[in-house]
């Protein structure tokens, strides 16, 4: 894949990068050339995920998922997530997994330990 340069001079290697290189040139020259005032921002998605470094356990984890995952597959099953419930592999069809939105409080004991464990602030205000 190859890279480009933002227009701050940053290079951009990523994929969403490149896509945002590309589309900002085509916007330049189609507001430009209607002498239309506009203003464009790219926020790299890297810089908005907060997450703690992959420990063992995170690496055996991520491995039962897959095999999970892959014996699924090979069974035939399609549009699937697998996931863990109870500490027992389950398969999920992806229209139920969707269906709602999952819901944290913010004041709850589970939300302390994911702010604990990832080494996120409190806060995220400014």
């Amino acid at each position: 894949m190859g890279s480009s340069n933002s227009l701050t001079g940053r290079q951009l290697t990523s994929l969403s990068g490149i896509l945002f290189a590309s589309v900002t040139y085509t916007c330049n020259e189609e507001f430009e050339s209607k002498n239309f005032p506009y203003t464009i921002k790219y926020i790299d998605p890297s810089y908005i995920i907060r997450s703690a470094p992959a420990n063992a356990n995170d690496s055996k984890f991520c491995s039962l998922l897959a095999q999970n995952a892959v014996h699924a597959a090979m069974a035939g099953k399609t549009d699937f997530v697998v996931g863990n419930c109870n500490n027992e592999f389950t398969i999920l069809p992806i229209p139920a997994a969707v269906s709602k939105r999952k819901k944290i409080d913010p004041e709850s004991e589970l939300w302390w330990n994911v702010l604990e464990a990832t080494g996120q602030p409190i806060s995220m205000k400014n």
